[in-house]
């Protein structure tokens, strides 16, 4: 570029610039002004990371305890020989857990998972009572207790259940 040509684009510069009332004071409360936005919106994000990490923390540590709480239940459950099922009575999906499924003397992972698969294990004499004061127990929603026999050999099964919304069982 030659130093006429340079001239020229700064006096058109200059021109501009006085034309529009620019000056440097403008330009510099600009730039700070842009600056303190930007500046803003990173401080912003960095407290909602930190937010984010409490949150996750918080999970974390719960998630934990859950974990802990869910050990102690399996250990006091194997050295009282007890095992829990669920029956979800909307959908007619019943899960029983190992211990329950060896106390009704079936290989674990075997169980059927139904209402149905529960009365075929059920002792025959018993089973009008056992399923009777099942039903009764959810109609009502309250807790009961009976014993009842399963098919397997000399086994009596006392049982304690609680209806909750999820319906949860312990033998």
């Amino acid at each position: 570029m030659t130093p006429d040509e340079h001239a020229t684009i700064l006096n058109r510069w200059l021109s501009i610039r006085y034309e529009y009332g620019i000056n440097k004071a403008d330009v510099v409360k600009w730039v700070v002004s842009i600056t303190g936005i930007a500046a803003l919106f990173v401080l912003f994000f960095l407290m909602r990371n930190r937010r984010l990490k409490k949150e996750v923390n918080f999970r974390k540590n719960m998630q934990m305890q859950i974990q802990e709480k869910e050990k102690a239940l399996r250990l006091s459950l194997d050295a009282a020989k007890a095992g829990t099922w669920t029956w979800d009575v909307l959908t007619g999906e019943v899960i029983w857990d190992d211990q329950m499924q060896s106390i009704f003397g079936i290989e674990p992972g075997t169980f059927g998972g139904t209402f149905d698969a529960w009365k075929e294990r059920v002792h025959p004499d018993d089973l009008q009572y056992a399923e009777q004061a099942t039903l009764d127990a959810l109609e009502h929603d309250k807790r009961y207790e009976y014993e009842y026999r399963v098919t397997h050999p000399s086994v009596l099964i006392y049982c304690s259940m609680t209806i909750k919304q999820k319906r949860s069982f312990f033998l």
